[in-house]
């Protein structure tokens, strides 16, 4: 098989036992109160939530249209780390900022993992206390490459 659509299919297809393991891996490096996976449909524009620790509140399945914000332009477009650290810029960036708010969310990071130039999902974090920094951005990175080795050594192993 090949190996980038491998890469492609795996996270598509993400199990919710597996982005559990890579949400507590996060946690432990990285703390926060919320964590999601957003998976980035190009053919519709849009981004649908594939793990959420909070289900009542951002169930899975869950889709946005937001390729035409300026988040997605940063996030999704150029594969940029995107920080909202006041509440000016979660407001901007998160049209249910309102909802984020009322769970005592203020602080956002949100991680682009890419594949042949196209991010093909985000990782989502939120927290109470203390704005994420660049070294969370990179540990986050960090953990997921160790998890996503592992899931593929995992499967290789039983093909």
């Amino acid at each position: 098989m090949n190996q980038n659509l491998m890469l492609s299919q795996s996270l598509y297809e993400m199990r919710p036992e597996e982005a559990s393991i890579l949400s507590s891996a996060i946690a432990a490096r990285v703390p926060f109160s919320m964590f999601s996976v957003l998976a980035v449909d190009w053919e519709k524009h849009l981004v649908r939530r594939m793990f959420s620790t909070d289900v009542v509140n951002y169930p899975v399945g869950g889709e946005k249209k937001l390729m035409d914000t300026d988040w997605a332009a940063h996030a999704i477009g150029r594969g940029e780390v995107f920080f909202a650290s006041t509440q000016q810029s979660m407001a901007a960036a998160f049209a249910d900022y309102s909802l984020l708010s009322s769970l005592g969310l203020k602080f956002a990071m949100n991680v682009p993992i890419r594949q042949n130039g196209k991010t093909c999902i985000t990782l989502n974090l939120l927290r109470e206390m203390e704005e994420f920094t660049p070294y969370d951005g990179c540990e986050v990175l960090r953990v997921f490459g160790q998890w996503f080795s592992k899931l593929n050594s995992n499967q290789n192993q039983t093909t």
